[in-house]
């Protein structure tokens, strides 16, 4: 064993053995565990990575997102910094909840992570509320690649 290896816990070596032993299938998009073995020992004993892309990605930009945001959200965006993240729930107006999403804001945009089944109605019931703002929604789900450690 290298020195260099020791410095990971076990839990680490197996998520490196883990990524070392996957491959994409092309044709599917779907990854593929080499040794599926010790793919599920690993995941049985200690962790495992597994691509999450049933969610929904959504970019938002413009001068006014951050306002649009605190308005559609139950939470406070007019003061969230750059490099930071937060949950908030999407409600109509009459208080039922449409969806609970994850928010990081980079720079001039904020990256909202949408959960499997409103991926669809979510971009569209914003849509419907843009009206003067300067405002761009952009669906980046195609372009954009997300991993969970389980």
């Amino acid at each position: 064993m290298s020195a260099r290896a020791s410095k990971y816990s076990a839990t680490t070596k197996q998520i490196i053995r883990i990524i070392e032993g996957i491959t994409m299938n092309t044709a599917t998009n779907a990854l593929v565990a080499s040794d599926k073995n010790s793919a599920y020992q690993a995941a049985v004993s200690g962790a495992a990575l597994r691509r999450a892309n049933n969610y929904g990605y959504l970019q938002i930009s413009g001068s006014d997102h951050l306002n649009f945001l605190h308005r559609m959200t139950t939470n406070h965006f007019e003061s969230l910094q750059h490099g930071y993240g937060m949950e908030a729930v999407f409600t109509e107006n009459r208080g039922r909840i449409l969806d609970c999403c994850t928010f990081y804001h980079r720079e001039d945009k904020t990256l909202i992570i949408i959960s499997p089944p409103a991926r669809t109605t979510i971009p569209a019931w914003l849509d419907r509320y843009i009206f003067a703002e300067a405002i761009e929604l952009l669906d980046i789900a195609d372009k954009t690649a997300m991993f969970e450690l389980i």
